[in-house]
């Protein structure tokens, strides 16, 4: 890949840091050069997450250095202020360096006022910022002509780097489905008539004890015992199935054949896709904790170049039911992709409901563009949409 932004990197580049330190970190590895400068300029709020960039970055190019300055969030005089006493750690050897300043992060007044500091100081300064809109870099070269360049795979990360970069930790994640050919059968049930509500009254025999489907009470769920006996080498017995799917008893399957199948089945289409496009890291069941602040969890997440995809998965058919799992994503999943982070739920909704579903939420939570619904008539073939998704999300990027 050749590197279209070799001629806008600059020997020291100044950072607003604001809460998300996702576009910080893709602009560094950008616009420095190797043994370049970092200036990190934080308020109070961002200390911490400008502490964490800092090592991370340094972790990875021993050669950089970098210096923190709190400014104030609002104050413009005294953010000025404040870009000048910066610059005086410098100002020696200034004229025989480049300067670069990418105000993506921070406060609306710590963009405006570093910009018009530094750009009086540095009329041949280097200004930026990343569009999460389009994920292009956008350069204005010491008053040459502006520059929107594309940031594609010249920043690549995997789930665990997003995560560590917010403070957080993957306690657990899976990478491989738990048993393909048994989600694929449950997917299929669940895609012929009466085969959702067979199923779930299947479910529901269970308080009374956990035993395999009668197929003259639930004949829809036909695939599944197929695939049940298949897998216990000709006769379906509980212990098989629930030793199939890593269990001892079939009991302890419920919490899968409730809804962690489908999770299994988003995964394997993923896999499938990954074969067609390359994806950068794809999991499941990924538990994220940190020392600090409440554990979560994500259903299904995807990473293609610094970008993170988040999947909720539902068996529902009901609307209202796939909204709520969408929000939990969408405010999840956004705080560690941010602004470039896309959004999507796997569910068993008929057309009409997911049509009114992406328009309704796009529309209520200013998310144009970033919300994909997946409905059963994307189930048979999920991999192939998930691709499109994929390739689709980012057009006026491409």
């Amino acid at each position: 890949m050749s590197d279209k932004f070799f001629d806008f990197r600059t020997d020291v580049l100044f950072l607003l840091i604001g809460s998300n330190p996702l576009p910080n970190y893709v602009a560094a590895r950008l616009l420095t050069h190797e043994q370049g400068t970092l200036v990190l300029l934080h308020s109070q709020a961002t200390a911490t997450v400008a502490e964490r960039l800092a090592r991370r970055l340094r972790s990875e190019r021993a050669v950089l250095s970098t210096q923190l300055f709190t400014v104030p969030e609002a104050d413009g005089p005294a953010i000025a202020r404040k870009v000048r006493e910066a610059v005086q750690q410098f100002e020696r050897s200034y004229p025989r360096r480049t300067i670069g300043l990418n105000y993506t992060g921070g406060t609306k007044p710590m963009a405006a006022y570093s910009y018009q500091a530094l750009s009086t100081m540095f009329p041949a300064g280097v200004f930026s910022y990343l569009d999460a809109r389009t994920l292009s870099m956008v350069i204005d070269p010491g008053g040459g002509p502006v520059q929107r360049i594309p940031v594609e795979r010249q920043v690549t990360l995997e789930l665990a780097d997003i995560v560590e970069m917010h403070g957080y930790e993957i306690k657990r994640k899976r990478t491989t489905p738990l048993h393909a050919a048994i989600a694929a059968a449950i997917a299929q049930v669940h895609l012929a008539s009466e085969g959702l509500t067979q199923w779930r009254e299947w479910l529901d025999t269970w308080k009374d004890g956990a035993t395999l489907p009668d197929l003259i009470r639930f004949p829809a769920l036909a695939p599944a015992m197929q695939t049940f006996d298949a897998v216990c080498g000709g006769k379906a017995s509980a212990e098989g199935v629930a030793q199939a799917l890593g269990f001892q008893q079939l009991k302890q399957c419920g919490k899968y054949f409730i809804g962690g199948w489908l999770e299994d089945y988003t995964l394997d289409a993923l896999s499938k896709t990954h074969q067609q496009m390359p994806l950068d890291d794809y999991a499941s069941e990924i538990l994220i904790q940190s020392s600090s602040r409440p554990d979560f969890d994500l259903d299904v997440a995807v990473t293609i170049g610094y970008q993170l995809f988040a999947v909720s998965c539902i068996a529902t058919e009901k609307k209202s039911a796939a909204k709520e799992h969408l929000l939990e994503v969408f405010t999840r999943a956004g705080q560690l992709g941010g602004d470039e982070a896309r959004f999507a739920a796997v569910t068993f909704c008929n057309d009409t409901n997911v049509r009114d579903l992406q328009r309704e939420v796009s529309e209520a939570w200013d998310a144009q563009g970033k919300i994909k619904v997946f409905g059963r008539s994307h189930i048979g073939d999920l991999s192939a949409h998930l691709r499109r998704w994929f390739r689709e999300a980012n057009q006026e990027a491409t």
